[in-house]
C-alpha cells in the first residue's frame, strides 16, 4: 500500500492510507450496488449537436464534470470531458478502462437523459 506524505503549513507531516481508504469505501458502495449516480445534469434547450451536459458520481468519491450527451449520425452518444492541447487537438481528460464500463455508463446516462427530457 503507497503512503502519500502531505505537508501542511503549520502543521505537522501527517501520513494518509489513501489506498486503504478508497478500497474500504469502494467496498461499502459496491455492497450497496450503487458504484455510478448522476449528480448533476443540465438539458440545454437550443437546437445544437450537444443536447446535455453531466456530472456523475464514482465509488461516492470522485466526481467526473462535463460529460455531455451528443447527437450524432446515428443517434445519440455519450461524449467524455475533454481539454484542448498546444497542438490545437481535443484530448478526453477521463476515459474508462473497458468498452463494457463504457457502454454501461453510456446507458445509465442517455436513460436519464431520455425520461427527463419526456
Amino acid at each position: 500500500m503507497k503512503k502519500l506524505s502531505l505537508k501542511v503549513k503549520g502543521l505537522k507531516m501527517r501520513e494518509f492510507r489513501i489506498g486503504k481508504l478508497f478500497h474500504q469505501k469502494r467496498r461499502k458502495i459496491m455492497a450497496q450496488k450503487q458504484a455510478v449516480s448522476i449528480e448533476r445534469m443540465h438539458i440545454l434547450e437550443a437546437d445544437t449537436p450537444t443536447k446535455a451536459f453531466f456530472d456523475v458520481l464514482l465509488f461516492d468519491t470522485f466526481i467526473v464534470k462535463g460529460l455531455r450527451v451528443v447527437e450524432g449520425k446515428e443517434g445519440l452518444f455519450l461524449s467524455m470531458p475533454r481539454e484542448q492541447g498546444r497542438d490545437g487537438k481535443w484530448y478526453d481528460t477521463f476515459r474508462p478502462v473497458s468498452k463494457e464500463i463504457r457502454a454501461g455508463l453510456q446507458e445509465l446516462v442517455l436513460d436519464h437523459y431520455k425520461n427527463a427530457s419526456q
